[in-house]
């Protein structure tokens, strides 16, 4: 008799070892250490250079925004750092996307809809 428990191990099992999802996993994390974005300040006087595992791997700043006093630079830095960190996010939505075309189909959860009296019991008294 098959085992139609969408959460047994077996099941969980086949639908980890999907190929193509796996291998699309495994190439989306690679892209994602290997994609750089560059994020500038409004006036473009601070880049930051990150991957899309928002790790920051360079800051650039020009001279003219060394000039311009702490408070302009901190400001500059918070523009560039959020100009990239907006890419990345983007980066990522495009990879989700596209690693969900070979996802498995998700296992039945409805058995998790059924109230459960003792355990609502159990909540109510403490």
């Amino acid at each position: 008799m098959a085992d139609n428990n969408p959460l047994s191990p077996k099941s969980f099992t086949d639908m980890m070892q999907n190929n193509d999802f796996m291998k699309k996993a495994q190439e989306a994390e690679q892209a994602l250490t290997e994609t750089m974005v560059i994020g500038r300040s409004t006036s473009d006087q601070v880049r930051i250079r990150m991957n899309c595992k928002f790790e920051r791997f360079e800051i650039r700043l020009s001279p003219q925004s060394l000039e311009a006093g702490s408070q302009v630079l901190q400001e500059q830095i918070t523009e560039a750092y959020h100009h990239a960190f907006y890419q990345v996010q983007q980066r990522l939505k495009a990879h989700i996307l596209s690693l969900s075309d070979a996802m498995p189909p998700l296992p039945d959860l409805s058995m998790f809809d059924e109230e459960l009296p003792e355990l609502n019991s159990l909540l109510e008294e403490k």
